[in-house]
């Protein structure tokens, strides 16, 4: 989802959002040509006091993504293309926090800069099972018109083979590797865990990541939050509640 927070569907205060990149031995961002990041589905809670799901992008929700982000720094993160899942209630039933009463979403995005997007689609699945391992991808292939088509793809059950989901040309040709966790609403969790963190060479191959930093200031308007974030390995690391750092 976009990097800064204005459009929250719940109020402009009721978003929180962290990113994590992939950085090389000394700490500094790394571009490349692609992400995998494999994430454990949760079950999170979503704020039963958001407005209700008017489609799929809006009420109290919890997000997680793979995602590819031109520049290092800044504005320049804007520049993106991302997949991965949103959980949203369903329309017009927030009564209880119930995993029945949920729509679990698969969403692309490209985003030319903050808050400006050139494509946001959704589609309802019922794959995302909590705690199984979906494994989302973003694979860039070099144009001979000096761009890049980006293959945005998940693997639902672990061996089974990618599912393509969509695909996006930049003008822009190398990407810093991240992977993102948001949510909408206090009573919203944020709980993630991203390991066996990849990325692409601009020779073809995938290795591991050296290393994770998180990308940007911890995102935190909200009064009761303590969500951050802790390094597992060099390629893994989780969101929760205490434990760990602000970004």
């Amino acid at each position: 989802m976009p990097l800064d927070a204005s459009a929250a569907p719940c109020s402009g205060s009721d978003n929180e959002q962290i990113f994590i990149g992939a950085t090389n031995t000394s700490g500094v961002f790394v571009t490349r040509l692609g992400v995998i990041n494999r994430i454990t589905a949760k079950n999170r809670d979503l704020d039963t006091a958001c407005p209700p799901d008017s489609g799929a992008h809006s009420g109290g929700r919890a997000v997680t993504t793979a995602h590819i982000a031109s520049g290092s720094s800044g504005s320049a993160f804007c520049k993106q293309v991302e997949i991965g899942s949103e959980e949203v209630w369903k329309t017009g039933d927030t009564s209880s926090q119930d995993a029945s009463k949920k729509n679990g979403w698969i969403f692309t995005e490209k985003q030319i800069v903050c808050g400006q997007f050139v494509d946001l689609t959704y589609q309802a699945t019922t794959n995302l099972q909590p705690n199984t391992d979906d494994i989302w991808r973003i694979t860039g292939v070099s144009q001979p018109n000096g761009t890049v088509t980006w293959t945005l793809a998940v693997n639902f059950v672990i061996g089974a083979g990618y599912v393509n989901v969509n695909s996006y040309n930049t003008s822009w040709t190398l990407g810093v590797p991240m992977g993102e966790t948001e949510r909408f609403g206090t009573g919203t969790g944020m709980a993630d865990d991203h390991h066996n963190l990849q990325f692409k060479n601009t020779d073809g191959t995938w290795q591991n990541w050296q290393d994770v930093k998180c990308v940007q200031p911890h995102v935190d308007n909200l009064p009761d939050a303590n969500w951050q974030w802790k390094k597992q390995t060099a390629n893994s690391y989780t969101i929760q509640l205490s434990g760990g750092v602000f970004c």
